[in-house]
C-alpha cells in the first residue's frame, strides 16, 4: 500500500510538472525527473525504515534530504535567422550585360567575377582610363616645374633681403682678382715703352727654342714607349698560347680531342654541350664496340671512345668516384686538397679529372688575365705619353705663332694691344664695384617685383595641384567605372537572387545580384516589455531551429532596441543576437528560431523545494527530524524559482526534511503560487 501511495504522488507531481511546462506561465523551472524519482523513493525508504509504529509524518508528508543541482533563469525570445551581411550587387556604368558567370545559390570566392558587361563598353572604359592616367602624368609634371619656379624664385627673393654671402665674397674676389690685373696691364704698358719691341722678341724666341726642345723630348719618348711595350708584351703573349696548348693537351689526354677553337672552353661548358658528365663518360656505357667487341670511335660523337676505353682497360692506374681506393678520381669536389700515397720509397698524388682540366682553364684565364691587364698598362703609358706629346705640341704651335707676330708687327700695334687690355681691365672693375653694390643695397622696386614673382609662382603651384587632385579623382573614378564593368564578389558568400539575365540593357543604379555571407548570421527577435529589465547586451544565448531541432546553437545578445514596437495591445522591443555557426552546420536565411538568453545561473549549489519552507521570508525555516522528533530549523536562503530554492546555511545534505506534498500545490513561502514570477509570454527559468 504504502508504495502505491508514493507512486501516486510521483505521478500527481509530473502531471502538475507537465502542466506548468505546457501552460508557460511567467518563468518557471523543472527539477530533473530522476532526481523527483530518487528523492520520492528514498522518502519511501526512510518511512519504511521508521516503522509503522514510530511514523513521525503524516500520509500528506515526505522526508527529503538537500541536493546538489542548478538554477538557471532566461528569457526566451522567437524569431528569425538571418544572414547579417547581405549586398546588393550592381555594375558601375550602363550598358549591356553580356555574361553572368553564377547561378542562384552558388557559392562564390572573395574577388571571383560575377557579370561582365559587353567588350565594347570594357574597350571604351579602358580607353578612357589610359586618356586619365596620362592626365595625371601631364599634372605631376607641370606641377614639378611650377614648383621648381617658385623655389627658384623664393631664393632669389630671400637672397636679394639678405644678401648672399656667398656671392658678395665671390664678388668682392672678383673685384680684387680685377684690380690686379689692372696692376699687370699697367706694368706691362709701362715696360713695353721703356725696353720696346726687343724684350718681347727675345722672350718670344727664347719660348719657341724651348717649345721646340720639349715638344722632341716628348716625340721620342713617345717612340721609346711604345717599342718598349711592344716588347714587354711578347712574354704574356707567348704565355697565353703556352696555357692554351697545355689545356688543349690535358682534353686531348682525358677526351682524346684534338686541338680546336671550338673547345676553347672550360670542360663543364663542353660536358653542357654534349648533354654528358664526368661519372658517365668514364663508364663502360660510353664505349661503342664492333661485332667482335672491339672498342671503335663512334664518329657521331666528338669524344674519343677510344681514348676512353684506354683510360678504362690499358691503363695501369684505376678510375673511381671520389673517396674510393681507385689511383684517379674523376671529381673531387668535397676534397680540397688531394689526398698523397706512399709506396716504400715514392710518394704517388691522387689524380681528379675534374680538378685537373679545372686548373688547366684557370691556368690559361690567369695568363688572359694578366695580359690584359698588361695591355691595359700599355694603353695607359702610351696614352700618358700621347697626351704629353700632344701638349708639348700646341706649345709649341703658340710659341711658334707668337714668335713671328712679333716679328712682323710694329711698335705701334703692341702699344695700342696694352692700352686696349688696360681699358677693358678696368671697365670690368667698374661694372664689379656696381654689382657689388646692387647685392649689398637692393632697391624696394627690385625687392617688389621679386615678391610678385614669388606670388605668381604660389597661385600656379596652387592652380597645379588643384588641377592634379581633380585628374587624379578623374583617373581613380574612371578605374572605379572599369572595375564596375564587371561585378566582383565582395567576400565569401552565396548568391542568393539573380534579378537580370545575360544580353538586357542596364543602368548603373539596377540591383543585378544579391549576395549574402553565410559565415554571418544574426537572431533578429521581439522581446516582452515585462523581460526587458532582465536583458543586456554581452549575455549568452541558445538558439534552436526548427530546421535543425537536434542542434542548440551559441550566440551573444547584441542589443536592444530603444524604442518599442507595438501591436495588438501588446508592446515588445526588438533584439539582435549573434549566432555562432558550427562548422558542420549549413543554415539558410529566414529560418524561424527560439533563443534562450540565461540571464542568472548557478551551477551545483545546495536546493530543496520550495515546498519544505515554512517561516517568514525574513526568517525561513524548515522542519527536520531530531532523534525521531519533527522540530523546525531556521536556515538562510538565496536564490528561488518557482519550484526551488537555494539553501546558505542552517542545514547539511545528512538532515531529513519533512515536506507537505499537498495533491494540488498552494502556496510557499512568499505567499502566493509556487509560479508567481514576472508574468511574460516569453519568459521562463530553467533548472
Amino acid at each position: 500500500m504504502k508504495i502505491l501511495n508514493v507512486l501516486k504522488k510521483t505521478l500527481g507531481l509530473l502531471k502538475l510538472n507537465q502542466l506548468l511546462k505546457l501552460g508557460r506561465i511567467g518563468k518557471y523551472s523543472s527539477f530533473s525527473i530522476l532526481f523527483i524519482l530518487g528523492t520520492l523513493l528514498s522518502v519511501f525508504m526512510f518511512k519504511n525504515y521508521i516503522g509503522t509504529d514510530n511514523t513521525v509524518v503524516t500520509d500528506t508528508e515526505q522526508i527529503i534530504t538537500m541536493q546538489k543541482g542548478d538554477l538557471v533563469s532566461d528569457v526566451t525570445i522567437t524569431g528569425q535567422i538571418k544572414f547579417s551581411e547581405k549586398d546588393d550587387l550592381k555594375f558601375l556604368s550602363p550598358g549591356k550585360i553580356a555574361k553572368i558567370l553564377v547561378e542562384e545559390n552558388e557559392y562564390v570566392s572573395s574577388g571571383s567575377v560575377l557579370a561582365e558587361l559587353d567588350d565594347i563598353k570594357l574597350t571604351e572604359l579602358a580607353k578612357n582610363v589610359a586618356k586619365a592616367k596620362s592626365d595625371v602624368a601631364t599634372a605631376k609634371y607641370a606641377l614639378k616645374v611650377s614648383e621648381s619656379n617658385l623655389r627658384d624664385a623664393k631664393e632669389t627673393l630671400n637672397t636679394s633681403k639678405e644678401g648672399d654671402s656667398v656671392l658678395i665674397a665671390n664678388k668682392e674676389k672678383a673685384i680684387s682678382d680685377a684690380k690686379i690685373s689692372i696692376s699687370k696691364s699697367e706694368f706691362d704698358l709701362s715696360f713695353y715703352l721703356k725696353s720696346g719691341k726687343q724684350v718681347d722678341l727675345d722672350n718670344a724666341k727664347s719660348s719657341y727654342d724651348v717649345a721646340v726642345f720639349t715638344k722632341n723630348n716628348a716625340s721620342k719618348t713617345l717612340d721609346i714607349t711604345k717599342s718598349q711595350w711592344d716588347t714587354n708584351i711578347t712574354p704574356f703573349e707567348d704565355d697565353i698560347s703556352v696555357k692554351k696548348e697545355i689545356y688543349f693537351k690535358e682534353l686531348n689526354k682525358w677526351f682524346g680531342l684534338e686541338s680546336s677553337e671550338q673547345f676553347l672552353k672550360k670542360h663543364t661548358d663542353i660536358l653542357k654541350d654534349w648533354k654528358m658528365d664526368l661519372h658517365k663518360i668514364f663508364s663502360e656505357s660510353t664505349i661503342k664496340r664492333d661485332i667482335y667487341l672491339r672498342p671503335i670511335d663512334d664518329k657521331n660523337t666528338q669524344l674519343d671512345e677510344l681514348t676512353i676505353y684506354g683510360w678504362l682497360h690499358l691503363s695501369p692506374s684505376t678510375i673511381g668516384k671520389e673517396d674510393s681506393s681507385s689511383d684517379i678520381w674523376i671529381d673531387c669536389k668535397n676534397t680540397s686538397v688531394l689526398p698523397t700515397t706512399t709506396i716504400g720509397n715514392s710518394s704517388i698524388d691522387k689524380t681528379c679529372i675534374d680538378k685537373s682540366l679545372t686548373d688547366k682553364w684557370e691556368d690559361y684565364e690567369k695568363a688572359i688575365k694578366k695580359y690584359n691587364e698588361k695591355i691595359l698598362e700599355k694603353n695607359k703609358a702610351i696614352d700618358a705619353a700621347q697626351s704629353t706629346y700632344t701638349n708639348k705640341l700646341s706649345l709649341y704651335r703658340t710659341a711658334k705663332q707668337t714668335y713671328e707676330e712679333i716679328l712682323s708687327r710694329s711698335q705701334t700695334d703692341k702699344e695700342k694691344q696694352l692700352n686696349d687690355q688696360l681699358l677693358v681691365n678696368k671697365e670690368s672693375l667698374k661694372k664689379l664695384e656696381d654689382e657689388l653694390k646692387d647685392l649689398k643695397n637692393p632697391s624696394i622696386l627690385d625687392i617688389s617685383i621679386l615678391e610678385l614673382n614669388v606670388t605668381k609662382f604660389q597661385e600656379i603651384v596652387n592652380l597645379r595641384e588643384s588641377e592634379l587632385k581633380n585628374t587624379e579623382a578623374l583617373y581613380k573614378n574612371a578605374e572605379n567605372i572599369l572595375r564596375g564593368a564587371k561585378i566582383y564578389a565582395p567576400y565569401d558568400g552565396i548568391i542568393t537572387a539573380i534579378n537580370k539575365n545575360e544580353g538586357d540593357t542596364i543602368t548603373s543604379a539596377q540591383n543585378i545580384m544579391n549576395i549574402a555571407n553565410p559565415n554571418t548570421l544574426e537572431f533578429n527577435g521581439d522581446v516582452d516589455e515585462v523581460d526587458i529589465l532582465y536583458l543586456s547586451s554581452g549575455l549568452a544565448a541558445k538558439i534552436q531551429t526548427d530546421a535543425l531541432r537536434d542542434t542548440e546553437l551559441d550566440g551573444t545578445l547584441k542589443s536592444i532596441g530603444s524604442s518599442s514596437n507595438s501591436s495588438g495591445g501588446v508592446t515588445t522591443f526588438s533584439a539582435k543576437i549573434d549566432v555562432s555557426i558550427p562548422n558542420d552546420a549549413a543554415l539558410k536565411d529566414g529560418l524561424s528560431a527560439t533563443a534562450r538568453v540565461i540571464t542568472k545561473a548557478k551551477y551545483g549549489i545546495n536546493l530543496i523545494p520550495i515546498q519544505s519552507l515554512y517561516g517568514t521570508f525574513d526568517f525561513p525555516t524548515v522542519k527536520v527530524i531530531v532523534n525521531g522528533q519533527v522540530t523546525e530549523k531556521a536556515i538562510e536562503i538565496g536564490d528561488s524559482d518557482s519550484n526551488w530554492v537555494e539553501v546558505m546555511s542552517g542545514i547539511n545534505e545528512t538532515d531529513m526534511i519533512v515536506m507537505e506534498v499537498p495533491d494540488i500545490p498552494t502556496t510557499d513561502i512568499r505567499g502566493g503560487p509556487p509560479s508567481a514570477e514576472p508574468k511574460s509570454n516569453n519568459s521562463r527559468q530553467k533548472r
